[in-house]
């Protein structure tokens, strides 16, 4: 995460209660078996929704959009 983006879900985290949030100093090879992981996610995500039918849908969740633009409509010019 970025400072910002550190800052603000502290911030997000102690509006709810939580207190002594103190982030994980990692280096990039120990995150790689949280990227494994993500990434195996995603992709049963993506088929699952794929194999429902609803990939091409408008009736997908703005958030799915820009978390997966694999599935978001594509604009041409």
């Amino acid at each position: 995460m970025r400072a910002g983006q550190v800052t603000w879900f502290t911030d997000m985290l102690v509006s709810v209660g939580k207190s002594d949030i103190k982030p994980m100093q990692l280096d990039e090879s120990e995150l790689s078996p949280f990227h494994q992981k993500y990434r195996e996610a995603l992709s049963q995500f993506l088929w699952k929704l794929r194999k429902s039918g609803r990939a091409r849908s408008q009736t997908l969740p703005k958030n799915v959009k820009c978390l997966c633009p694999l599935l978001a409509k594509r604009k041409r010019p």
